[in-house]
């Protein structure tokens, strides 16, 4: 790995991008390929030039459009490899743009099987293309719109059947994160994440509504007054509870009775 990232320092975005694509695919005829990509990948997403960070995601996504069966792949570069380290929570944060557009297309590539059918790891990799739908950039949310219209045949159904398994450790990381004083744009995504899955599902996110507004009160109740950022997303996620589940608004309005 260390030959990788010398040789990557002065490499142009083509040139890096095949010489990852060349280590990538040396790294699937290993004994565990699943993780030495995960180490190439490790290296090229690390790279302080956005061009080498863009270059590993296209490279990647060539080899995961190989790979019959994405679901250990998937798993080690979402945190659940030797190294646990979360590469696609990074990357959402990326200060280039260019990159996280990159990763939304890659995350595309992950979500289909061979035939074009929607992987049981789906839960994994959909809330980043979720994430970048409320991208602060046009052009990535444009990427993710694409993904979101054409390349899922009912990308609704798919976020409505796998809401669940997304929506609760969201929920789960806003309260820990709240609670502890941890990171403000990990509960200021977190939030914004929730309020697109709830947007999405609409009416058949009621059956989380208690499990949204527990998560939702201690986030507020750890906000600083001055906070008025996270205070104004907090009521955004009411809203879009209110209006997608119409059942329960009169629960969500007697809950969520947020002082200004």
């Amino acid at each position: 790995m260390a030959t990788l990232e010398r040789l990557l320092v002065d490499a142009s975005a083509s040139e890096a991008e095949g010489l990852l694509g060349e280590a990538l695919r040396e790294a699937r005829e290993a004994e565990d390929p699943a993780s030495a990509v995960e180490g190439v990948v490790a290296v090229g997403v690390r790279h302080r030039l956005g061009r080498v960070r863009r270059a590993t995601l296209s490279a990647l996504a060539d080899v995961a459009r190989e790979w019959c069966d994405r679901r250990d792949l998937t798993f080690a570069l979402t945190g659940g490899g030797s190294g646990r380290v979360n590469h696609f929570g990074a990357l959402t944060r990326d200060v280039s743009p260019h990159v996280r557009a990159e990763f939304v297309r890659l995350c595309d590539s992950l979500l289909r099987d061979e035939n074009g059918e929607v992987c049981a790891h789906a839960p994994r990799v959909l809330p980043y293309v979720l994430s970048a739908l409320g991208d602060d950039i046009d052009d990535v949310r444009r990427v993710a719109e694409a993904v979101s219209t054409s390349s899922l045949t009912n990308f609704q159904d798919v976020v409505c059947r796998n809401l669940g398994d997304m929506l609760l450790p969201t929920l789960a990381e806003l309260k820990n994160h709240a609670e502890s004083g941890w990171s403000e744009d990990i509960i200021v995504r977190a939030l914004t994440l929730t309020e697109t899955m709830v947007r999405v599902a609409e009416n058949r996110s009621t059956q989380f509504v208690p499990n949204v507004c527990d998560a939702l009160l201690h986030a507020w109740s750890s906000t600083e007054p001055g906070n008025a950022k996270r205070r104004r997303i907090i009521k955004n996620v009411r809203d879009t509870l209110t209006r997608s589940c119409p059942d329960a608004s009169e629960y969500v309005s007697a809950i969520l009775q947020f002082d200004d």
